[in-house]
């Protein structure tokens, strides 16, 4: 586990560093989310009230079952360190109507509900290195709900087909190989490494966020065409190559019109590659 936690201007860092399949275990928990009649009322209205812009904008939106962030834990196990995340069952539309509410912020942040009392709905983020070198993000269309129009790294968020057969845990691995699987094309089997670089809370939207990095042996020429293909490719208008030096990749970014703050932390624990 890096030292490089907590609070920064891109969100606070939960735990970073890199992590393999072995080193991550994420449990479903029994573990209700803490709630006030007052808070579920508002959430009630602003899910209606996004539901009727939605329909009256042509963007889409549905409600549907997720999994939301309860706790986390990296704990040095002699030369190693492992990843304990409690996730429980939630909605979107309870994630819809306060993290992605620009007008509602939890408590720490100056608002008038705890944080933990909002969807937080868990989020899959991964940085693609290609086989020819480049760093490879997305930029959101304008028919998503949450940041169009951003630059973002790949992914969406912890749903109910990656829970284990047993319903108690949940290989957040395999979620963001489906993720990415929809969104640019490629197979589970063609990636060459994919490894857990942290756990962000992203200041936009408040949401937990685990970021990845997914390399491949394909070149950017292929990622290209595949992703032209993909069964969830309107979920963004464009490719964005990024250079594989950290450095110039940051300068790149900053030039760039609405990065979310997960690309720029992904790209920071990322490094040169």
């Amino acid at each position: 586990m890096n030292d490089g936690g907590g609070e920064t201007s891109d969100g606070e860092l939960l735990f970073s560093g890199r992590f393999g399949r072995a080193a991550v275990a994420t449990r479903i928990v029994a573990a209700t989310r803490p709630s006030t009649p007052e808070l579920e009322r508002e959430i009630e209205q602003r899910w209606q009230a996004a539901v009727a812009a939605a329909a009256r904008d042509g963007r889409d939106l549905w409600d549907g079952a997720l999994l939301r962030f309860v706790a986390a834990e990296a704990r040095r196990d002699g030369a190693t360190t492992q990843v304990r995340l409690d996730v429980a069952p939630g909605r979107y539309r309870e994630f819809a109507a306060t993290n992605l509410a620009p007008d509602l912020r939890p408590a720490d942040r100056g608002g008038r509900f705890p944080w933990h009392s909002f969807g937080n709905a868990i989020g899959t983020s991964a940085l693609v290195v290609t086989g020819d070198g480049a760093v490879v993000v997305g930029r959101r269309s304008d028919r998503v709900f949450g940041l169009p129009g951003h630059v973002h790294a790949f992914g969406g968020m912890l749903e109910p087909a990656d829970w284990a057969d047993d319903a108690t845990h949940v290989d957040v691995f395999a979620s963001m190989e489906r993720e990415l699987a929809e969104e640019v094309g490629v197979a589970p089997g063609e990636w060459s490494d994919l490894v857990l670089l942290g756990l962000l809370r992203e200041p936009q939207l408040d949401q937990p966020e685990l970021l990845f990095a997914a390399t491949t042996a394909l070149d950017r020429a292929e990622l290209r065409r595949r992703s032209e293909h993909a069964p969830s490719r309107a979920e963004h208008a464009a490719l964005i190559e990024l250079p594989r030096a950290a450095a110039a990749r940051a300068d790149a970014l900053s030039a760039l019109a609405r990065v979310s703050a997960v690309t720029r932390v992904a790209s920071r624990l990322l490094g040169d590659v």
